[in-house]
């Protein structure tokens, strides 16, 4: 991890900016690098990627206090699931980066996997099948 500091001089004033990288991953905040943690920890301690995210979306809900959300099942069932789209960017790549590393199916090959599940039973409904 490397962190650098830079000073902008406005009005006479020092404004301070750090910024963070790994690898080659640019990271614009402590957030940023705190998201990143926890989608790389939470991918190597077995948690699944919906979990991971659905989680992160209720957390930012309660944290913004914008209960309806909650109510309505598209904010939690597709990206971002309800979380920062930033917040949501970094953790996913967190996940990839762990998945990576495990050899394990990546979020991107889970999301598309996800969706040809979704169309075949899409299509087995139109043409009147069964599940």
């Amino acid at each position: 991890m490397e962190v650098r500091s830079r000073c902008y001089k406005a009005k006479s004033k020092c404004n301070t900016h750090t910024s963070f990288s790994f690898g080659s991953t640019e990271f614009t905040s402590a957030a940023d690098v705190g998201n990143y943690h926890a989608g790389y920890t939470g991918t190597y301690a077995g948690i699944n990627y919906e979990a991971q995210w659905q989680g992160a979306g209720i957390v930012e809900i309660l944290k913004n206090k914008t209960y309806g959300q909650l109510l309505n099942p598209m904010t939690y069932l597709g990206a971002p699931y309800g979380d920062n789209p930033v917040d949501y960017k970094y953790n996913t790549q967190g996940m990839t980066d762990a998945a990576s590393k495990l050899g394990t199916m990546t979020p991107a090959t889970y999301m598309d996997q996800k969706t040809k599940k979704e169309i075949q039973l899409i299509q087995m409904e139109l043409r009147g099948n069964k599940f």
